[in-house]
């Protein structure tokens, strides 16, 4: 019965919310205490429970290009959610996608394209445009890496106006010349797919260019600087 699994939902104990944040989210040994959390002026967090959000089916979290790296997953939950996201497709690519690939794809001269390795192992490669060369994702540049995970995620079908899109300081990684056409994409993202973002950074040049493309692509009144 629906009513049922909303209830259940509606009842999951904040306790275990915080064993989840203890557990995975400590940074210097130290745990957040309290949590706010409000969706249409609903508050989501009592003091006991833990509800659920309408307008989102799945959070991504990337703090790191290498979870290209199936080596790099060790025993981080994150990366291997993500990485799972980067290889495995939700059998859909929306139409309206299609242009973001194409851009990204000019961006890198070439594609992300992947098969299966003898062990069984989803591998990711990048191929170059008109040059037959075919590359483990692993070798390419740290910041082409960076464009890499936003086109296999959309391309996979996991970027959507249900989907919070996490990265932390993306700018780290890219070549200056590059931290505007990133900029430029995830605000494509936003406008074309949905997509909700959140986006750590300290770089001034690129939140400028974030707010200068969000005003020229209309989108400005949807960004929050903080």
């Amino acid at each position: 019965m629906l009513e049922d699994w909303e209830k259940r939902l509606s009842m999951r104990s904040i306790k275990d919310v915080y064993s989840f944040i203890e557990e995975y989210l400590r940074e210097d040994d130290v745990a957040p205490e309290s949590m706010q959390l409000w969706e249409d002026d609903v508050n989501i967090i009592s003091e006991e429970s833990l509800g659920s959000l309408f307008n989102i089916e799945r959070a991504i979290y990337i703090d790191t290009p290498m979870a290209l790296n199936a080596k790099n997953l060790a025993d981080n939950v994150f990366l291997q959610r993500l990485h799972s996201n980067m290889t495995h497709s939700l059998g859909r690519t929306l139409d309206k996608s299609k242009m973001l690939l194409l851009r990204i794809a000019r961006l890198l001269n070439g594609k992300i394209s992947q098969s299966d390795s003898l062990l069984g192992e989803t591998e990711l490669y990048y191929e170059r445009k008109d040059e037959h060369l075919k590359l483990p994702v692993e070798k390419i540049a740290t910041g082409m890496k960076t464009f890499a995970y936003l086109y296999q995620l959309i391309k996979n079908g996991y970027l959507d106006d249900k989907t919070i899109l996490m990265i932390d300081e993306p700018e780290v990684h890219l070549h200056p010349q590059w931290i505007v056409e990133y900029a430029r994409l995830l605000v494509l993202i936003h406008k074309t797919l949905g997509t909700k973002l959140i986006l750590a950074s300290h770089d001034p040049d690129f939140i400028a260019a974030i707010k200068a493309i969000a005003k020229r692509e209309e989108v400005l009144e949807e960004t929050n600087f903080y």
